[in-house]
């Protein structure tokens, strides 16, 4: 597999297993559904898309709220709201340091603001008709994501005041929510649970 030239998503997969390690990261699961696999680096556990070209992640149609890192070989995606690892690039496991999960966390928050600004403008266009948000399609998918938006908000602040040393239980005052939710929004986030 020197040389290696993916032909397709499964290509991708096979070359990013050989080489994984090159770049720090230990494969933990490998699957069918979304997300495709899961790795560890850096004791971070990240859920990984695998994708031909990173712009295949819009057409799968695929949620990523759900997802920390698209790898694919052809980055055609420079947009994205993911960090997108380009596997054509043949100095990639160089080039590769500890992501910022407060920084992955920005970038969703950053989309699913965006996408929630948007869906007010729809609302606000409909004159929020709460008979025609009911049957439309296009405004429960608004509605969705304005909720998806407050959590991606969510998660960041409580990220910010865990990483400032805070326990859940103080976090969980603050934010006026409960320690389960703040320590299933930190489990989301670097898939550890944290003390009380």
């Amino acid at each position: 597999m020197v040389n290696f030239i993916p032909e397709n998503e499964m290509g991708v997969v096979a070359l990013f297993a050989q080489k994984a390690h090159l770049a720090g990261f230990e494969i933990i699961y490998m699957g069918t559904a979304f997300p495709d696999a899961k790795a560890i680096k850096d004791n971070t556990v990240y859920r990984i898309e695998f994708e031909y070209a990173a712009r295949n992640f819009l057409s799968h149609q695929h949620d990523p709220i759900h997802c920390d890192l698209i790898i694919c070989w052809i980055n055609d995606w420079l947009e994205s709201p993911l960090p997108v690892i380009a596997l054509s690039d043949k100095d990639w496991p160089n080039k590769i340091s500890k992501y910022d999960l407060l920084a992955l966390t920005e970038n969703k928050r950053d989309y699913w603001q965006s996408r929630a600004l948007k869906a007010e403008r729809k609302l606000k266009q409909f004159g929020g008709d709460a008979a025609f948000i009911a049957a439309s399609p296009a405004a429960l998918d608004a509605a969705r994501n304005a909720k998806k938006a407050k959590i991606a908000v969510r998660r960041n602040e409580v990220l910010r005041q865990f990483e400032a040393g805070k326990t859940t239980a103080e976090i969980a005052s603050e934010m006026n929510c409960s320690s389960d939710t703040i320590r299933r929004d930190i489990k989301s986030l670097n898939g550890k649970l944290v003390k009380s």
